[in-house]
């Protein structure tokens, strides 16, 4: 990432989609690359959190969609008592200052599901980037 940086700030590259952690201070340089870069649009449903003030793509007229989402996965055959207590336990920790605060240092924000909305959210995206995959006819060498 830092090379893409580079790039940007020399002007090889006019523009590129980067994940939120680049407006943090960065780590090796104790910089803030929003100090050298303008945040254009952030991809989501809706504005971020973090940067109020900037547009989503749609608001931009940029049709683009995509987000990280990071979820934690039991064995095939798991009890459904055990799955909906970890999802309690989990979303209850993720929603604790600590944690939030640890994922803030990612720019990353915390959005609970219930197993059945994640379940919902992976077939989603493994129907919109399988449609793409299959269309660019892209192929694992």
């Amino acid at each position: 990432m830092l090379l893409l940086a580079r790039c940007l700030i020399a002007a090889a590259y006019a523009l590129a989609f980067a994940p939120f952690a680049w407006a943090q201070p960065w780590p090796a340089k104790s910089i803030r690359l929003v100090d050298k870069l303008r945040l254009l649009a952030v991809v989501g449903a809706e504005r971020s959190p973090l940067f109020p003030d900037t547009p989503t793509t749609a608001e931009t007229g940029v049709d683009v969609a995509g987000e990280s989402v990071f979820g934690v996965y039991a064995p095939a055959g798991t009890s459904r008592d055990i799955v909906a207590r970890l999802n309690r336990e989990i979303g209850r920790i993720m929603q604790t200052a600590e944690a939030r605060a640890v994922l803030a240092t990612f720019a990353a924000e915390v959005v609970s599901a219930s197993p059945e909305e994640f379940a919902a959210i992976q077939s989603r995206d493994r129907e919109r980037y399988g449609a793409f995959i299959r269309e660019a006819n892209i192929r694992v060498d």
